[in-house]
């Protein structure tokens, strides 16, 4: 695909009634909309040679971007929530042993209590018998 800086300053001419009209590539057919997966410029549509990796044709290669290219604040946005959301998941697991912690720690409490009080009744009885 040969990608040139100026071609989405020029994708005004392709809007029709609010539509996309796909330009001709150098083929002269009309082109597709594809998605671009490659990191960097992942999810940014442009218009492509609809012969471009399709079975044994090579197509023209031809590019024309739809999107405008993403700001460099925005990958960092990105970069910087994927970060938070791993953070976010590693907290969610520290809180979760906490609350597990916390439970095993009432039930022991309980058990405590119980055991403390059966003590002070025995305790009590032993006086009251032996004074």
């Amino acid at each position: 695909m040969s990608s040139s800086s100026n071609s989405y300053k020029s994708r005004r001419r392709f809007v029709e009634g609010g539509e996309w009209i796909p330009p001709e590539c150098k083929c002269r057919m009309k082109c597709v909309e594809r998605t671009s997966w490659t990191e960097g410029i992942h999810g940014r549509r442009f218009f492509g040679c609809p012969r471009y990796k399709n079975n044994d044709e090579v197509g023209c290669l031809f590019l024309k971007w739809i999107d405008p290219p993403p700001l460099k604040s925005e990958f960092d946005l990105v970069r910087r929530m994927e970060e938070l959301e791993e953070k976010v998941k590693i907290l969610s697991k520290i809180i979760q042993r906490r609350d597990d912690e916390v439970d095993s720690l009432m039930k022991f409490r309980k058990v405590f209590n119980v055991a403390l009080f059966v003590l002070v009744l025995m305790v009590t009885l032993l006086l009251f018998y032996y004074v």
